[in-house]
């Protein structure tokens, strides 16, 4: 295993660019070992690193396992052929790179792995970085080929071309390659150099102490070697003069910076809000979304679920209103999780699960969802929700859990969200995780990365574009299930804005159908509610007062017209209009609205 030279740099990526173009082979010898090298993997897998990843075939199955999966490989076309077989798979990370020049940090990695990969590389050089970048309890994986060496390997190796040749027949109904594949082979292998059994061991125990190293039919070898330490375990402290690296600097850096820009969105370009109230307003949501990704995204664990509350009188976000309160829980779609609660004096109630990626970014479609029309609720106005991948047995209310759930979001809605009763909420993973060990340096830098995905959308999102003619509601329409974000699903939506002098007042009319719940909010451009502590800038339907024929009115203005529905715009001339119906028995007509002087 000689050192890398340029040349043979560039004559390895040349090959392999080549041969990224064959189809898979059904008869790979390394796909074989996948299962065993994944066994070996540390029972709880943050950041894994394929060194030479190919096509991407171990990096997905990796991907199952790991929270997060970086592979690198040197041709260009092996890392196409790897997007193409990892496409959408949020947790992986793949880079055109020379292992040799790449950075692998210190004690960075819960596990390396390389297949067909170290025999191109300073074996010796390799070993001591890759020890050196696994944490304490970190494991590495390769897999490689082996020469023969004495009369004993040769025989063993003639037997393996005899068996090669009668499974691929049984395989593909041919003994060899295709022409065209074993030449590829062939040409790329004149140049290769594999060491002996003796080699390899000899290489393990110089650098890594405990190795454990075993031959395995048609020309392979394996070593598996645990990093001693605890998983979790902090770093050493550096020599004089040497910083420690950590991934969680560099991803707490990428929160700030998010941070640090995220004014310009509302201060500059098409974005940018129209008077100084609006400016405020979105220094104040700033803080206020960052304290929602933190509750969601950095102190959550979906194998300790705990209920937050997503917004209040003085955290708000998302198309937040004063009637309902929310609560989030993360999901993990391999476990199983009891859900349990009282109603307290909600008119409407719900569960929803949601899918997409698992990075931080919002929801992408609604997994599934349970009303309280559709829960088995007791006289004591209790229930118990399961969510999981199959029903449990005896689950009278159960949400399923698709391979791409990621969170619980439940409403509770109230007419009167002053002095109604709260709904209770609880929820536990089933069986129970054992206790939590300290965060290592690659999770607490996974949910920062998180957390700071879920403000860069909110900042794609907000601050909303005028949208439509001023003083207008646009058609009502029904939420799909391909959502982008939290919305519920069985709900009825309008929206609309207004944009009024002092002295004008909007007059919205409309007739509501029969639903459980309707109500109207005022937004910023932030989609947050003005403060409905000290100002009236909702109404729900069991608040309004009816005109004699069952239709509604409502006054929305500056100053006060002594009409029982006014809603004040608390001193915000412009805004937006936002109606929701749930388990509406139709879709409401359009709302009509003209303006008015007061």
């Amino acid at each position: 295993m000689p050192a890398e030279t340029p040349a043979a740099t560039a004559r390895v990526r040349s090959d392999f660019d080549r041969i990224a173009a064959l189809p898979d082979d059904p008869c790979d010898h390394n796909v074989r070992h996948h299962e065993r090298l994944l066994s070996a993997l540390p029972a709880r897998c943050g950041a894994a690193l394929e060194i030479g990843c190919g096509t991407g075939a171990f990096t997905r199955r990796l991907a199952e396992r790991a929270e997060r999966v970086v592979g690198i490989d040197l041709a260009p076309a092996m890392i196409e052929a790897a997007q193409a077989r990892c496409a959408g798979l949020a947790n992986v990370r793949l880079e055109v790179a020379d292992a040799t020049a790449w950075e692998l940090g210190v004690g960075q990695w819960d596990a390396i792995a390389s297949i067909a990969t170290l025999h191109h590389l300073p074996a010796r050089d390799t070993l001591a970085r890759v020890r050196d970048a696994l944490r304490p309890g970190g494991v590495l994986l390769v897999l490689d080929l082996v020469a023969a060496d004495g009369p004993a390997d040769r025989l063993r190796s003639a037997a393996a071309l005899a068996l090669n040749a009668a499974w691929r027949l049984a395989r593909t109904g041919r003994p060899r390659m295709t022409p065209h594949a074993r030449r590829l082979w062939d040409e790329h292998g004149r140049h290769d150099v594999y060491p002996s059994l003796a080699e390899a061991r000899a290489l393990a125990a110089a650098a890594l102490p405990g190795a454990r190293v075993r031959r395995h039919l048609f020309w392979r070898y394996s070593l598996v070697w645990r990093k001693p330490g605890r998983a979790g375990a902090t770093l050493a402290a550096p020599a004089a003069g040497e910083a420690v690296k950590l991934e969680t600097t560099a991803a707490f850096h990428e929160l700030l910076d998010v941070l640090r820009d995220g004014d310009r969105v509302f201060l500059e370009g098409p974005r940018a809000v129209r008077d100084e109230i609006d400016a405020l307003e979105g220094y104040r949501w700033l803080t206020e979304v960052l304290g929602v990704a933190l509750d969601c995204y950095l102190h959550a664990d979906p194998a300790h679920p705990e209920f937050v509350r997503l917004v209040s009188p003085t955290r708000k976000f998302g198309g937040d209103n004063a009637d309902a309160v929310y609560h989030f829980a993360p999901l993990d779609p391999a476990r199983t999780y009891r859900v349990q609660g009282r109603m307290g004096d909600a008119v409407y109630l719900s569960l929803c699960v949601y899918g997409g990626p698992n990075d931080g970014r919002w929801s992408n479609r609604i997994v599934g969802s349970l009303h309280d029309r559709e829960l088995a609720i007791g006289a004591d106005r209790s229930f118990e929700v399961w969510l999981a991948p199959e029903r449990p047995p005896g689950a009278a209310s159960w949400l399923p859990l698709d391979p791409d759930a990621v969170c619980l979001v439940t409403r509770d809605y109230l007419v009167d969200p002053v002095a109604g009763r709260q709904a209770d909420w609880s929820i536990e993973a089933l069986p129970p995780a054992p206790a939590p060990a300290p965060l290592t340096d690659a999770e607490l830098a996974r949910r920062l990365r998180c957390t700071t995905s879920f403000l860069r959308d909110l900042l794609n999102l907000c601050p909303l574009p005028p949208i439509g003619e001023p003083n207008a509601v646009a058609e009502p329409y029904r939420q799909q299930a391909a959502a982008y974000g939290w919305a519920a699903p069985d709900v009825v939506y309008a929206m609309g804005r207004y944009d009024l002098a002092d002295d004008e007042a909007l007059v919205l009319e409309g007739r509501a159908p029969a639903c459980a719940f309707w109500n109207l909010c005022l937004w910023n451009p932030f989609l947050q509610t003005y403060d409905y502590r000290h100002h009236r800038v909702t109404i729900n339907g069991g608040q309004i007062a009816p005109e004699p024929d069952g239709s509604w009115r409502v006054v929305i203005s500056a100053r006060d017209p002594g009409h029982p529905n006014w809603l004040t715009t608390a001193g915000h001339p412009r805004g937006v209009l936002w109606f929701r119906w749930f388990l509406a028995d139709e879709t409401p007509a359009r709302p009509s609205a003209r303006v008015v002087k007061v």
